[in-house]
């Protein structure tokens, strides 16, 4: 096994189980996914609660699919292509300013929201509206951090998948 063979299994393991880890407590709690979606006030509400429900099994069979190995490729496109919807989508609800939990991981323990409190910590002034944008920014640095072994997957995966060239 040679070294862009491990960064390959490393990234396409340590992403798809974020995801796998990611999908679990939304797949359980259904409401409060289509809670989350809600008050991200970007999608009409015919599609909150279909896509509440399809996306968590989404980012599970893709997680999976990643980690076992079974169309990796395509697993970490469409791994890629989900946080950069991600990114766009909370990159634009801090610019708008809306206080929302990004419903990624459980609602409580984030590891955002546990950073949001650290720097909140100890400063009676700074204001609830402070301590979102950390948490969001927060949020939107996590996502562009996870595109990098997505990212490095797919990239790497096609180099290996690719066949070899024939002269005739």
């Amino acid at each position: 096994m040679n070294f862009r063979s491990v960064i390959e299994l490393g990234c396409r393991w340590f992403i798809g189980l974020i995801f796998v880890y990611a999908s679990v407590h939304k797949i359980m709690d259904p409401c409060q996914m289509a809670s989350d979606i809600y008050h991200y006030r970007m999608l009409p509400g015919v599609l909150i609660n279909l896509i509440a429900i399809v996306l968590p099994y989404m980012e599970l069979v893709l997680g999976l699919s990643l980690i076992a190995g079974f169309l990796p490729r395509g697993a970490a496109f469409g791994l890629v292509a989900i946080l950069s919807v991600f990114v766009i989508v909370l990159t634009i609800n801090l610019i708008r300013g809306i206080d929302f939990t990004c419903g990624c991981f459980s609602a409580k323990g984030d590891w955002c929201e546990l950073f949001a409190d650290w720097v909140s910590r100890g400063r009676p002034d700074m204001i609830d509206t402070s301590k979102i944008r950390i948490r969001t920014a927060c949020d939107i640095v996590r996502d562009l951090i996870f595109i990098i072994p997505a990212a490095t997957a797919f990239v790497l995966l096609r180099r290996r998948l690719q066949l070899p060239r024939r002269d005739y």
